[in-house]
């Protein structure tokens, strides 16, 4: 995935509605925005059976995804702030 998450939601709210493929990658744990983090900081994000092993982290995930299938780029963004931000909490506490 050559794009970021966060560029594919601005170019999704540009455009009122999300791709196709921006719908496959969020539907999968490994490409989705938490799956980003996941590939930089593999030692602190990790995922356990394919999901992420922080509960927090995982429900957030979730509201992302259903923010991608919805086509609602303002949630989607909210959501990235939050996953961005739990990211950062779970960094600290290592």
């Amino acid at each position: 995935m050559s794009e970021s998450w966060r560029e594919r939601v601005i170019r999704a709210r540009e455009r009122r509605r999300f791709t196709d493929d921006d719908r496959r990658q969020a539907a999968r744990w490994s490409t989705c925005a938490v799956g980003e983090h996941v590939r930089s900081h593999l030692m602190l994000i990790k995922l356990g059976s394919g999901l992420p092993v922080d509960v927090e982290l995982g429900r957030l995930g979730a509201v992302f995804f259903a923010a991608v299938l919805g086509n609602d780029a303002p949630r989607a963004e909210a959501a990235l702030e939050r996953i961005d931000d739990r990211v950062l909490e779970i960094k600290r506490g290592a």
